[in-house]
């Protein structure tokens, strides 16, 4: 899951725009469904050819697609990958056969495109395989609505997201494995400031995620080692840990005495009905799937 804003070209990035005042600017004559024409300018851009990002990185056909004016989702499954890099295919008895740097490597993708009504924030369901995505694409063709709307992102782009849900349940099940303080003091004279960065990083910590966190710890684990922290301001990082039924996952953080302010995105697993046998995603299934995920937001923005 990722989250954006948008905003007008050479306005401040704090002047962002209702996902609804987008639509009204960009599309003022429409008489029907704004979002619709949203919709047709996203597939129309992928729908008959090949859609490469501006960097010629990523590529990818459109396969199938759905979109729900009430809800303002629109759904796509992409046969997309990387471009601009010669690959090579190796069958089982070891046969090598090139292809072109013009070629892209696919594989079927979901992506959900969301605009909530009344909301200035917007979000992007991505499926991936691991490592391997299609973000830079999906980033490309947004950016390109926009821009003939003469809008972009607003802030850092698209950035990831999750529940607040999965965020509690992430911690709930974790530990801290190490902590990594962090001091920045800057030193003023006559002459130019001098910055100095020190980080201390504390391994093998038995405390749960749930733990609040505070200065008088980090001293009381320090100490024995010779090292003794003052009053001054501190960033503290922590490495969790959850384990799974199959491999644990480690996330790095930001730790802050208040646990709802802690920002961890944990890696978030499909179900296997919503898969083929090849790994694929299954478009009618993942979209009901994501539905959840939606509602969730939904609760927790009206809390």
């Amino acid at each position: 899951m990722y989250a954006f804003q948008v905003k007008q070209n050479y306005r401040p990035h704090s002047e962002t725009k209702t996902m609804n005042d987008f639509l009204s600017h960009a599309y003022p004559d429409e008489k029907g469904s704004k979002f619709g024409c949203f919709v047709k300018d996203i597939v129309e851009l992928i729908e008959e050819k090949i859609f490469k990002n501006a960097s010629n990185t990523h590529g990818g056909v459109l396969e199938e697609k759905a979109f729900s004016t009430h809800k303002r989702t629109l759904d796509l499954m992409i046969n997309g990958g990387t471009t601009g890099i010669k690959h090579y295919l190796i069958s089982e008895d070891g046969k090598k056969r090139e292809t072109s740097d013009t070629d892209i490597v696919g594989l079927k993708f979901f992506v959900r495109i969301w605009l909530p009504a009344n909301s200035k924030v917007g979000f992007v369901f991505m499926q991936t395989y691991n490592s391997l995505g299609i973000r830079p694409l999906i980033d490309s063709i947004i950016e390109t609505v926009l821009r003939s709307y003469n809008h972009k992102f607003a802030g850092s782009g698209m950035v990831k997201a999750t529940t607040k849900k999965r965020q509690k349940e992430f911690l709930k099940n974790s530990h801290i494995k190490d902590i990594i303080v962090i001091s920045n003091s800057e030193m003023h004279g006559t002459g130019v400031g001098k910055l100095t960065t020190v980080e201390i990083k504390i391994k093998n910590v038995l405390w749960g995620a749930n733990k609040e966190i505070d200065l008088d710890d980090i001293s009381s684990e320090l100490e024995p080692h010779g090292f003794k922290i003052d009053d001054r301001k501190y960033i503290i990082k922590g490495r969790l840990q959850k384990e799974g039924p199959s491999k644990s996952e480690e996330k790095t953080v930001y730790l802050d005495q208040n646990q709802d302010s802690i920002n961890v995105i944990p890696n978030v697993e499909l179900p296997g009905d919503c898969q083929d046998v090849y790994m694929h995603p299954l478009f009618d299934k993942i979209r009901e799937w994501v539905d959840v995920e939606m509602a969730q937001l939904q609760k927790e923005a009206r809390k």
